[in-house]
């Protein structure tokens, strides 16, 4: 495996981590949003 190779699934596992933190707070606060608005 050459550095370049590295970089990059370092870089796409991070893009994923941050993907999935925002869909996270996105669920998140969508279900409070439902909880408190009934």
């Amino acid at each position: 495996m050459s550095l370049q190779v590295i970089a990059r699934s370092v870089t796409i596992q991070k893009i994923i981590k941050k993907m999935l933190k925002i869909i996270f707070y996105w669920i998140a606060s969508s279900i409070t949003y439902v909880i408190f608005s009934q």
